[in-house]
């Protein structure tokens, strides 16, 4: 085999393992079509998810919003380049108090996207409940970004 041949058969390799890795990872999504990767244990599948207005007592996060915005930490690019929005995130509340699922359904700019995520999925929560038992809630978080 020629060293031609070798570096061919490398670079197919490698262009495997690379769409096969991209492809199991693309669990986070926009609405846009751009996807980036959010760990796995973020990533939970339900028998039941309820909605928001569908339980008795629906999530929040432990603290308020004022807790999620403690977890947030504005871009450098999008404060150097004065970028500012609200991004809207849909989560899936587990019972357990932790968001999972993250969705990005109002998106502004790549970087407070990610950053909106971050902060929500380190945020604790009081789960939604329906007769009196903690279940899986979905519910939307707008997260603004406002530079003074």
């Amino acid at each position: 085999m020629t060293n031609n041949h070798k570096l061919l058969g490398v670079a197919c390799m490698l262009s495997i393992v690379f769409v096969s890795a991209c492809t199991a990872s693309n669990n986070a999504r926009q609405t846009s079509g751009r996807s980036w990767k959010v760990a796995d244990k973020y990533i939970v599948a339900y028998d039941t998810v309820y909605a928001e207005n569908d339980v008795d007592t629906p999530p929040a996060p432990i603290g308020g919003m004022k807790a999620v915005y403690q977890n947030l930490e504005y871009p450098s690019e999008a404060r150097k380049n004065r970028i500012e929005g609200t991004v809207h995130v849909r989560v899936v509340v587990s019972p357990e108090s932790l968001a999972t699922n993250p969705v990005i359904i109002r998106p502004v700019h790549p970087t407070l996207n990610k950053a909106s995520v971050r902060a929500i999925l380190k945020s604790r929560f009081k789960p939604g409940r329906h007769n009196g038992r903690a279940v899986p809630t979905q519910m939307t978080m707008p997260v603004s970004f406002e530079l003074l």
